[in-house]
């Protein structure tokens, strides 16, 4: 295997020949060695360290606790629609009684439904806490399979590259809650065969497995096979500019693509129809987070759960510590531009910078912003927010596209000062350590769950939901409401109003969180915020009456909150007396005539 070269690189300057590379070598080059299963046994080790202070029962990252309730949920969702044949692509169970476009959300049904039996026997929590570590560990053991295999001659190289693309500050970030980007396992192989597609006379086998492995990305995370689409069609336009590729790779690139749309669009078609086309189908995400670029300062950050990270001082730089996409640290972007000038002549490295720049200048947003400040410099991203499927994408996440590629860099550097000099080697070394050290990755931060209230873990609310109609918590179910995890405990056997997913604001409009407001909602969000009672008057009661009835409700359930008084006298005011039943205050609701 020549050093430093890929796939691409390797097939443009080795001639291909049925005798160049026997059967039985192709084998034992694919073939794990001791040292493999000690590479695999150090990442599950790593991921287990990361996830040691969730582990333990009801313990979820700090970030957003919605973000855990939402995939248990999902993963709720998975098993109950394996269970009860129902339609997985879509469900009444939450944000009654429009329903919840599950595609059109991030399902992870690729995760669920294979983990169903796992939900079903130990709970949702479980199969959540396992998706996570394993997608940190399965991501980086599929990384390392790529490097040591296509890209680098020591292991040790592929290894460092590896554990930054599984463990790096944005990967590790994103563990607090969203399984989606952790679970990146399939990236390397989707661009392993992306680049098979160029070998002559095999489009159609090469075609098949491309179409196959990137259909089931797509109930992984379709942000991510995005991203990677992107990556690769960036990557494969700057390498043909800046290399002569051979016309029959080309033509092949092109048949073995076209194969792998037919093979993946029987399989895709209804699910997408259903995403975009479907009931409660939206179109871009909500507008507000539209200009959610990368902070420039944020790339020589440190973030806040790597080991010279300060969460208070990363808050700074990125909407939220799950979405810390660019902390790259200024140890390893200093070590990145001496290794970009070092490795200048190599043809994949250089391919690899001007395509890790590209997506460092989209990630940046529509608009510079230095250290907080939004400048009015307008960038690139401006004009491309307002095509189809990139207005559903937040700039700053196009940095899980900039990690990669500052992973194999590395890898490529320290694969070359393996085989320098004595002294040059161990220059390289030190550098690289010093610059990987400060974002090592720390234990997440975490917070335990409060108790489920006694009258949802008990099953008692079954005594008084009659059939058909929802259970409505107060208030009603938003973005940190804890009634979707109730419903998980309960294997999704009450239906619940709103909650947190996302739908359409208006009818085939752009995306909001949750479903739209309605006066009684807004009420009493303001009353739980405020802590206050709101003087109740007639009107407010007959708006009441009619939301309560829009969302089908059969029982309304106060739990213990914060405002749980200022709570139970406004809805007092608006239902009348509330009766007490085991920690929580309920009023049942005569199902209409």
């Amino acid at each position: 295997m020549a050093s430093t070269a890929t796939t691409v690189e390797t097939a443009h300057v080795k001639p291909q020949s049925a005798d160049s590379t026997s059967t039985k070598s192709r084998l034992k080059k694919l073939k794990p060695q001791l040292s493999d299963i000690a590479v695999a046994a150090t990442f599950i080790l790593i991921a287990i360290y990361v996830q040691m202070q969730v582990m333990p029962a009801l313990r979820y990252g700090i970030a957003h606790p919605g973000d855990p309730y939402f995939f248990e949920w999902m993963f709720s969702h998975a098993a109950y629609s394996v269970t009860h044949l129902e339609n997985p692509f879509f469900t009444e169970r939450l944000g009654a009684p429009q329903g919840v476009n599950i595609l059109a959300n991030t399902s992870v049904l690729g995760l669920g439904i294979p983990l169903a039996p796992v939900t079903l026997l130990f709970g949702a929590h479980t199969t959540y806490l396992i998706a996570i570590t394993a997608g940190l560990a399965a991501t980086g053991i599929s990384w390392y399979w790529l490097l040591s295999r296509h890209v680098t001659e020591h292991r040790a190289a592929a290894m460092l590259g590896a554990a930054i693309c599984g463990f790096g500050p944005a990967i590790v970030s994103h563990a607090h809650g969203h399984v989606n980007f952790v679970s990146q396992f399939l990236v390397p192989i989707i661009v392993w065969r992306f680049l098979k597609l160029a070998e002559p006379g095999s489009h159609i086998r090469n075609g098949i497995i491309f179409g196959l492995v990137a259909s089931y990305q797509i109930f992984i995370g379709e942000e991510v096979l995005f991203f990677t689409g992107l990556a690769c069609l960036v990557f494969g336009i700057v390498f043909a500019i800046t290399h002569r590729i051979p016309r029959p790779r080309i033509y092949a690139l092109l048949k073995g693509f076209g194969v792998a749309l037919a093979t993946a669009t029987p399989l895709l078609a209804y699910p997408l129809y259903m995403q975009f086309l479907g009931p409660q189908a939206y179109h871009g995400i909500p507008e507000f987070v539209t200009d959610w670029g990368a902070d420039l300062t944020s790339y020589i950050a440190f973030s806040s759960e790597s080991l010279a990270g300060d969460a208070k001082a990363a808050t700074k730089f990125a909407p939220n510590s799950t979405e810390e996409n660019t902390f790259i640290g200024f140890p390893l972007v200093l070590v990145l531009i001496v290794a970009g000038v070092w490795l200048r002549k190599n043809r994949l490295a250089l391919a690899l910078t001007i395509t890790g720049v590209t997506f460092f200048i989209l990630s940046l947003g529509p608009t510079l912003i230095i250290s907080g400040t939004h400048t009015r410099i307008p960038l690139p991203w401006r004009v491309l927010q307002q095509l189809p499927l990139f207005n559903s994408v937040l700039p700053g996440r196009l940095g899980l596209v900039v990690w990669p590629i500052c992973a194999v860099l590395v890898a490529l550097a320290l694969d070359k000062a393996l085989s320098a000099p004595k002294g040059l080697k161990v220059a390289w070394i030190v550098a690289i350590s010093c610059a990987l050290l400060p974002i090592a990755p720390t234990p997440l931060a975490s917070f335990k769950q409060g108790a489920t209230p006694v009258f949802f873990a008990s099953g008692h609310w079954r005594d008084y939901l009659s059939e058909g109609r929802t259970l409505a918590t107060i208030p009603l179910p938003s973005t940190h409401d804890h009634s979707m995890r109730w419903a998980v405990e309960d294997d999704l056997a009450f239906r619940l109003p709103r909650g947190y997913f996302l739908g359409p604001a208006t009818e085939g409009g752009r995306g909001m969180w949750g479903s739209p407001y309605r006066p009684t909602s807004t009420l009493l969000d303001t009353v739980a915020y405020r802590n206050r009672p709101h003087t109740i008057t007639d009107k407010h009661r007959a708006q009441a009456a009619k939301d309560f009835e829009f969302w089908q409700a059969g029982l309304v359930v106060l739990p213990p909150h914060p405002a749980e008084r200022a709570l139970l006298k406004t809805m007092q005011g608006l239902l009348g007396p509330a009766q007490r039943v085991d920690d929580v205050w309920i009023w049942q609701l005569p199902a209409p005539r």
